[in-house]
């Protein structure tokens, strides 16, 4: 039987709106995603990242922090999706 476990990656809404602006500016492959659309939402006040809500699974989660440095480390988030004993 299969499990399944989930993390939420989580940024301020500043620089989550910076890091769509760079990755819109910097790879045209992002335009699936419709940045640009986003971006100019967000400007004109149609759109909040404020609003962001992450996906509520019933399995373990863990919510990870990208604002500056990775939290936990990269290496606690492959141990808690492995089913290991992170150090968090």
């Amino acid at each position: 039987m299969a499990t399944f476990e989930s993390s939420a990656v989580l940024a301020p809404a500043a620089i989550a709106r910076d890091r769509i602006a760079q990755r819109a500016a910097e790879n045209p492959h992002r335009a699936a995603h419709d940045d640009r659309e986003l971006l100019e939402a967000l400007t004109q006040g149609d759109h909040s990242l404020e609003s962001f809500v992450p996906l509520s699974l019933d399995v373990p989660t863990k919510v990870v922090d990208t604002s500056s440095v990775c939290a936990p480390s990269i290496e606690d988030i492959a141990a808690f999706v492995r089913g290991g004993t992170p150090s968090f």
